[in-house]
């Protein structure tokens, strides 16, 4: 029989394990969207969304799926590519690229990808792109930032190359717009722009020495 201590750190012990195992892990990848800046009336804007393990061990990534949209009626998305300025995940591999987009143009984009040679591993500590995303803004637009949000699973999701779901943490990003479409003339404009009033000021001067 076991004495009375020794039974009652028994059942703490197991109370702390229990414990531990109903908190679930913190997700060691990110799925984070990126931030762009345009002009009211411009076309073929971009970001990329990209995807960070920040986890101590690698990750095989066998397939994913993103959904992204924007409340601002003034953006349209377009489509998503594998175009990333970092590294694509399925770099070589890629079921669907270049173009990963699966919806209509609008406020929501839905984009996924897998890979033909499943996984591709993502070392720790490192980060990858998982679609480049272009954008249009309509003409007359409203200044201001507006979020992109990535939305929740399933319409947002990971899975190995088994097919288990791997969590992750989503963030987003946000579009920037100049609603004035103004832009600061070229050091080259400006000097075309001065030429007349210099003329202009050198004739007068010649005038007032005559």
């Amino acid at each position: 029989m076991k004495p009375p201590q020794l039974r009652s750190y028994l059942v703490l012990g197991a109370a702390v394990l229990a414990l531990c195992a109903s908190v679930p892990a913190r997700a060691s990848l990110i799925v984070s969207a990126g931030n762009a800046t345009a002009n009211a009336g411009s076309a073929a804007n971009a970001f990329d969304v990209t995807l960070i393990n920040t986890g101590p061990a690698s990750v095989a990534l066998g397939a994913f799926s993103l959904e992204i949209s924007v409340a601002d009626t003034d953006v349209t998305f377009t489509s998503a590519t594998t175009a990333t300025a970092l590294p694509y995940v399925f770099a070589g591999d890629s079921l669907f690229g270049p173009d990963i987009s699966a919806s209509s143009p609008g406020q929501t984009l839905d984009a996924s990808d897998s890979c033909i040679v499943c996984g591709s591993t993502i070392a720790a500590g490192a980060t990858v792109g998982l679609a480049h995303i272009l954008f249009d803004v309509l003409a007359g637009a409203q200044s201001g930032p507006f979020t992109v949000s990535i939305a929740a699973s399933p319409a947002t999701s990971l899975s190995d190359a088994a097919g288990g779901e791997l969590a992750a943490t989503l963030l987003d990003g946000s579009v920037v717009i100049d609603g004035s479409g103004s832009s600061i003339p070229e050091p080259s404009t400006l000097v075309l722009f001065s030429l007349p009033a210099i003329f202009l000021a050198r004739r007068f001067r010649n005038c007032n020495a005559a």
